[in-house]
């Protein structure tokens, strides 16, 4: 629980909260949008997948935007995907889990994207 903050390659700015319920709300600023601020809204349940590793217990992209902060142009074609974070010392960084459409997540192989939300004091 907490709220994070920081910049992706594609956002200039990011602001995630997640609520003790599950509430996770992201308010970000995107670089090229016609939509110059987004605010997202999703509930969901943090999963510890292995040591700092989580998934979020999601339906596939539903809540990304929400999941995903500051991430655009996933899209999903003969695999399955699951959205998740690494949380360590302070940082959330975003990760997002694939695999072929009726095959286990091995939660021991993730892809990240490169940049870390810093958490609030």
């Amino acid at each position: 629980m907490g709220t994070w903050v920081g910049s992706s390659p594609q956002a200039d700015a990011i602001k995630m909260t997640v609520d003790a319920n599950g509430d996770v709300t992201t308010v970000v600023s995107f670089k090229n949008d016609s939509e110059p601020t987004r605010t997202a809204t999703y509930t969901a349940r943090a999963v510890q997948a292995t040591g700092n590793i989580y998934y979020w217990d999601s339906e596939g992209l539903d809540g990304a935007d929400a999941l995903l902060p500051g991430i655009t142009g996933l899209g999903v074609a003969d695999f399955r995907l699951e959205p998740g974070f690494i949380l360590e010392e302070g940082h959330y960084t975003p990760i997002v889990f694939t695999t072929a459409t009726n095959t286990p997540f091995d939660y021991n192989k993730y892809n990240d994207f490169r940049f870390s939300l810093t958490k609030e004091q």
